[in-house]
């Protein structure tokens, strides 16, 4: 996730309250309100001119989905908890790439010790 996504969604989490409430987009404007409390505002005005994109990319990458339209969107668990999922997905890297090609190599020695010992 790019560092813009990253910031937007950490501020669409604190806007929900980390909730899956549902989250719009503020009449014709570029804000995010609760749906249910128009209120509480989030103004990504520092990305005013990519703020779609960067929602379409959050919703791509699983992290929000839209709710009635694309005008309204709640935050999946992938959304809530970013950083256990890819703390998950760097455990499975670690064991496939890393402990998995230990395993074998140690497997391999033991074998051949022990056909060399049996011969």
């Amino acid at each position: 996730m790019i560092s813009t996504c990253r910031t937007v969604l950490s501020s669409l989490r604190k806007l929900s309250s980390n909730s899956e409430c549902t989250l719009s987009f503020l009449g014709n404007t570029h804000q995010f309100c609760l749906a249910s409390d128009k209120s509480k505002i989030y103004d990504p005005a520092k990305y005013k001119g990519e703020i779609n994109g960067i929602i379409s990319q959050l919703v791509s990458d699983g992290y929000l989905e839209y709710s009635y339209s694309n005008l309204s969107f709640h935050l999946t668990q992938r959304g809530l908890h970013p950083y256990r999922f890819q703390w998950e997905a760097v455990k499975f890297f670690l064991f496939r790439s890393i402990l998995v090609p230990i395993i074998v190599s140690f497997a391999t020695s033991a074998l051949t010790l022990l056909a060399k010992a049996l011969l």
